[in-house]
């Protein structure tokens, strides 16, 4: 669970409580943002923290004592629920503990100190020995610091911004379709990674991938395209309305089009997945604020790695980044970051585990690669990964009812259709054994037309050009 999480739930908003499977017996008032119990109960239903940080974020954030009786009437369901999760390990002792700091940070702002019928209910609560550290009072400060993200509706999303998104962009912008595209880091994609580019049509084979790709999207851009660069951590695709969520942003859409490639990777560090959440994360962006003075570790080489480790260097004591070769001689980014007073370089080294206990993560061993070297145990609180793989990037996807293929890929039709209505899915997110940018372009522009289809009502699909 991540800080964007934290944030961007905030967004999962309706100006009343509709009647629900979450038993809530208190009135809510109208003023100001408000989500629906149906909301919580879609989110709780399969993933307790997410559910436990919404509410959290909304005792802190909103300032509505209503948020205490909503987080004791929460704690009294998951506990009379035990199908929810289990009772006593797991995601479901995380997401009492969680609510449980919510309240105490909610009835401090308003009425005293927590009632002991809710302590009653939520018995050991192992977060608790954290919240007097100095890592727990920073936490606090730099939850309550942050404001509502960003709303925006359009009539196209599209979560990704490689040659896949940026054409399906192109092609429903000239449709006069309000589009907004989500792009993690246009320099770490497979295109934006290419060093030349010698196969696309009409372009010179000097042409480096990043180069083709700035084209693109300036391309898209002048036609209309709202270009944002922002990490999707989570997604609302059934229904006619369409939710993406980002720490700063969240777009609310008509249509909604996956082409986030297939450059992820599951967990292969051992601790990696275990203390995913608790100290291990992939965005800084996200992340980096919690870990004010403290130490902290990036592991990767490529130009995202970089940038999250320049970011982390504005809040960590010290940033080891721990790179398995040396960094190009001429790669200004690279030698900008070794430049910095608090970052330390672990050149030709490589991450062999990473420590922790239930409060999170506690260290990291590394060896380097010399012969005789051993291994290396650095004192950190959180590590951030940015390592690239070959697998198709869906975990934002999780709970939702897109179908997936065995290989990992999403399931489309000859349209680009996913089995939602209004969900398409574009690029190596297929997984097709067809991985090229040409390729990946067609998918973008069958995908644009497709939806303009939809969106319109028609029976056949309206051409982009003009015979004259």
């Amino acid at each position: 669970m991540t800080a964007s999480m934290l944030v961007g739930l905030l967004s999962a908003a309706a100006p009343t409580v509709r009647n629900s499977i979450l038993p809530l017996r208190v009135p809510m008032p109208t003023r100001g943002p408000r989500f629906t119990a149906s909301d919580t109960w879609k989110i709780l239903s399969h993933d307790g923290w997410r559910a436990a940080f919404l509410l959290e974020a909304r005792g802190q954030l909103l300032a509505d004592s209503h948020d205490v009786h909503l987080c004791r009437e929460t704690v009294a369901w998951c506990d009379e629920r035990p199908s929810v999760a289990s009772r006593d390990e797991g995601p479901h002792r995380e997401l009492r503990t969680h609510l449980y700091s919510t309240m105490q940070a909610a009835e401090r702002r308003h009425s005293g100190p927590p009632s002991a019928s809710a302590a009653r209910r939520v018995g050991a609560l192992p977060w608790r020995r954290a919240r007097g550290t100095a890592r727990g009072r920073r936490r606090e400060e730099v939850i309550m610091s942050m404001a509502p993200p960003e709303e925006v509706e359009c009539d196209v999303a599209i979560v990704g911004g490689g040659p896949a998104g940026l054409t399906c962009a192109l092609y429903t912008s000239r449709a006069n379709l309000k589009t907004v595209v989500l792009d993690k880091n246009p320099a770490t994609g497979a295109l934006a990674i290419t060093s030349h580019i010698a196969n696309y049509p009409g372009v010179d084979k000097t042409m480096a991938g990043d180069e083709l790709l700035e084209k693109m999207r300036e391309q898209a851009i002048d036609y209309g395209t709202d270009y944002r660069r922002a990490q999707v951590f989570l997604v609302e695709a059934d229904g006619e309305r369409k939710s993406v969520y980002t720490p700063d942003l969240t777009v609310h859409a008509r249509v909604l089009v996956l082409a986030t490639g297939a450059m992820g990777r599951p967990p292969t560090y051992k601790g990696e997945g275990e203390l995913l959440g608790k100290g291990v994360s992939y965005c800084a962006t996200c992340d980096g604020a919690f870990y004010q003075d403290s130490e902290v570790a990036v592991v990767g080489t490529n130009q995202e790695a970089i940038e999250e480790a320049m970011f982390l260097t504005k809040f960590a004591s010290t940033v080891h980044w721990i790179t398995s070769t040396d960094p190009s001689p001429t790669d200004g980014h690279a030698s900008d970051l070794i430049g910095q007073p608090n970052v330390k370089h672990w050149s030709k080294t490589r991450l062999e585990c990473i420590d922790g206990a239930a409060s999170g993560v506690t260290g990291v061993q590394l060896r380097p690669r010399a012969a005789d070297a051993e291994t290396l145990t650095l004192p950190v609180e959180g590590v951030f990964i940015y390592v690239a793989g070959s697998k198709p990037i869906t975990d934002f996807l999780d709970g939702q009812p897109v179908e997936m293929l065995e290989d990992g890929g999403v399931r489309v039709d000859d349209e680009m259709a996913t089995n939602v209505p209004g969900v398409y899915a574009i690029g190596d997110i297929r997984n097709t054994p067809y991985k090229q940018v040409v390729v990946a372009a067609a998918d973008g522009c069958i995908a644009a037309m497709s939806c303009e289809r939809y969106l319109k009502g028609r029976k056949s699909v309206r051409v982009d050009w003009v015979h004259k």
